[in-house]
């Protein structure tokens, strides 16, 4: 019956181990996505969203300029204006 006890307490003790292991994993899991993963989809989302306004923007001024329309000529201001509005609407102060 001791036997019994022991082995149970021994194996309660082994699970309360396991879940603060499955714990900090998922807090570091978490972590890792908050401070790497969703900042570099944010940068790759503005980035394009910046890229296709500056080009709409230069075209809008420029409609004239067929060759360089084509080639995405874009406003290097306009660019980082709007690159900066994106990054700091998603939370991301640079």
């Amino acid at each position: 019956m001791e036997n019994k006890k022991e082995k149970f307490k021994s194996i309660l003790i082994k699970l309360k181990g396991i879940r603060y292991i499955v714990l900090v994993l998922i807090i570091a899991g978490g972590l890792f996505y908050w401070f790497q993963i969703r900042p570099s989809k944010i940068y790759s989302k503005c980035d394009t969203s910046a890229t296709t306004l500056a080009r709409d923007l230069y075209k809008f001024n420029n409609p004239y300029n067929l060759k360089e329309i084509e080639r995405g000529i874009q406003n290097r201001d306009s660019y980082d204006s709007y690159y900066k509005k994106c990054l700091r609407s998603k939370g991301i102060n640079k």
